[in-house]
């Protein structure tokens, strides 16, 4: 493969190619054997690295844990979740050279880096996937790495969102929830549903639970995909609304670009027809609904 072209600023790098192939973004991988006694990091990250183009490239863990991996998951979202399990933090690297294969490495690292050969990964940013586009010579694919961390924040709305009277305690009690938790500024945190952090779930889930929003479920954690997904655990607890009927309160879903396509992969709170509030970095970050893949949205049935 040669690289035809990059295109690299602060928060982007695209790199157009003959051809290029991530599995680690759309592959998925089996539950792992629970070793018997502690192991370093590698060893639980060298069966899901294989066969994906990406290597190891630092790793500043010493630690050894035992982790049980039984459940199915995606293979980014089970690198995530091993370094966060040793309580490490991460970030991709992509080494350009002309004429020869990118070469894609992941960092372990005590905390994250940005600069020139290095871009931010949480749960929420995006490695984006293989979108091919044609030109007049040849077929040819555009790859581009983006953090949404940034992304995210660089299209924050900084004016008071426009909404409508309210006409629902419980959807205030929600709303009044979630900026409380914005003014915190607290950290977006994998997997966190707590005051020291949240994740995108994490964080719908607390601002619902605080208010006693009635037919919320209560039992269990709430997950992106338990609440959207046909027969996904929680899904019998809403109902499903199209784009023109979302208002303030109702839950809305994206595609992030990290897992498959068309997957329900980040989720926030609507403020009204047109802006949303979720879990970002920090948490409660305020935002256009169509600035992120629309996927769809949900409102309580007892709401």
């Amino acid at each position: 493969m040669s690289i035809k072209h990059i295109v690299d600023n602060r928060n982007e790098k695209s790199v157009y190619a003959e051809d290029v192939s991530i599995s680690l973004i759309n592959s998925v991988i089996d539950g792992m054997e629970t070793p018997t006694e502690p192991q370093l990091i590698e060893y639980y990250l060298t069966p899901v690295l294989d066969k994906t183009g990406f290597l190891i490239g630092n790793n500043e863990s010493i630690d050894k844990k035992i982790l049980e991996l039984s459940g199915y998951q995606n293979a980014l979202e089970r690198v995530r979740y091993i370094i966060h399990s040793f309580e490490m933090e991460f970030y991709f690297r992509v080494e350009f050279t002309d004429l020869k294969d990118p070469k894609f490495y992941i960092h372990i690292v005590q905390q994250r880096l940005e600069g020139d050969l290095g871009f931010r990964i949480s749960s929420d940013d995006v490695v984006r996937g293989i979108e091919r586009t044609v030109n007049t010579d040849n077929i040819i694919i555009k790859l581009i790495v983006r953090g949404r961390a940034k992304e995210v924040e660089s299209t924050e709305v900084e004016e008071e969102a426009e909404v409508e009277e309210p006409k629902n305690n419980y959807v205030e009690a929600v709303i009044t929830e979630a900026m409380r938790i914005r003014d915190m500024r607290l950290p977006y945190k994998w997997g966190g549903n707590g005051l020291t952090g949240f994740d995108c779930s994490g964080f719908v889930n607390w601002c619902f639970r605080t208010a006693n929003y009635p037919g919320y479920p209560t039992a269990g954690r709430s997950y992106t995909n338990s609440m959207w997904d046909q027969g996904g655990a929680h899904a019998h607890y809403f109902n499903r609304i199209s784009r023109a009927e979302v208002k303030r309160g109702d839950i809305v879903f994206w595609d992030t670009g990290y897992t498959y396509p068309n997957d329900a992969n980040h989720v926030g709170i609507a403020l009204d027809n047109e802006q949303c509030i979720h879990s970002g970095n920090p948490n409660g970050l305020i935002q256009k609904i169509n600035s992120m893949k629309f996927i769809g949205a949900v409102r309580v049935k007892g709401g």
